[in-house]
C-alpha cells in the first residue's frame, strides 16, 4: 500500500467536497434558489462546516475501504515488492531471453 494514501484521500475528498459546494453556487448563481433547501437555511460558514465535515466523512471511508482490502487480502510486504521490482529489471534487461 501507498504510504501516502492517508493523506492522498484526505486532499482529494475535501477536493471534492469544496468543488461540489463550487459548483452548487454556480447554480444558485443562474437559477436564483440552491438544489438542495437545507443550503437556503445554513450560513456560509455553515455550509463551509458541511462540506469540510464531508470531505472528512469520504476521508474515514476511503480509510475503512482501505483496510478491508488488506483484511481480505494481505498487506504487500517490502519483500514481495523487491521481487516484483527485480523481475521487472531482468526482463527489460533481457536476462531472461
Amino acid at each position: 500500500m501507498n504510504p501516502q494514501a492517508p493523506l492522498l484521500t484526505l486532499v482529494i475528498s475535501t477536493a471534492i467536497a469544496f468543488l461540489y459546494w463550487f459548483w452548487i453556487e454556480i447554480c444558485y448563481s443562474r437559477n436564483g434558489f440552491y438544489p438542495y433547501p437545507l443550503f437556503s437555511i445554513l450560513t456560509t460558514y455553515q455550509r463551509i462546516g458541511l462540506f469540510a465535515l464531508s470531505g472528512s466523512i469520504m476521508w474515514v471511508v476511503g480509510g475503512a475501504l482501505r483496510a478491508g482490502y488488506a483484511y481480505v487480502n494481505g498487506y504487500e510486504t517490502v519483500e514481495e515488492l523487491e521481487k516484483v521490482k527485480r523481475a521487472k529489471s531482468m526482463a527489460e534487461g533481457g536476462k531472461w531471453e
